[in-house]
């Protein structure tokens, strides 16, 4: 366990046990970087026990390397009420003026839609920045951008399917 656990690392391992709200133990796996710019490289294992998630990133760690530390148990109180609409995939049409049309496959794990970069940031550009710093926040700015650009109906042929865009 490293001596010192800086400000920005708290903040990323907060947010990301907030994140879940599952009731389930989870810790995380993650590099020490000093760096104000760095994402740190977390990776989550949870279980429903502490020893079952303790022994899950303890493998993980051996697997990463010395590079890595443990950080955990966190848990949260699950708040995850039923859905309004229970389904496995919701599809997105959007249909051209002369009716080309571009079909986007959304997965029950999603949790947000972004249709332009203005909507990128307003809603996600002050959450990464606060969260990771500026210089990351720009380049999931720019990850954002060439995702959104790419989705155009301009540069993709009638009948496309895209299933997701991760930017990190």
């Amino acid at each position: 366990m490293p001596q010192l656990l800086t400000a920005p690392l708290a903040k990323r391992l907060a947010e990301a046990a907030d994140g879940f709200r599952d009731g389930k133990y989870h810790y995380f796996v993650s590099q020490l970087n000093t760096d104000q710019y760095s994402d740190f490289n977390m990776q989550n294992v949870s279980g429903d026990t502490d020893e079952e998630a303790s022994s899950a990133a303890d493998i993980l760690l051996s697997d990463l390397g010395c590079d890595y530390y443990k950080f955990g148990p966190y848990k949260t109180d699950n708040d995850s009420s039923s859905p309004l609409l229970s389904y496995s995939s919701i599809e997105l049409t959007f249909t051209k003026v002369n009716f080309d049309t571009l079909v986007i496959s959304i997965t029950p794990e999603t949790d947000a839609i972004v249709l332009s970069l203005s909507a990128f940031d307003k809603f996600f550009l002050p959450y990464y920045t606060r969260l990771y710093g500026a210089a990351v926040a720009a380049d999931y700015r720019a990850k954002a951008s060439t995702a959104l650009s790419d989705l155009s109906l301009k540069k993709l042929p009638a009948h496309g399917n895209v299933t997701a865009y991760n930017l990190a």
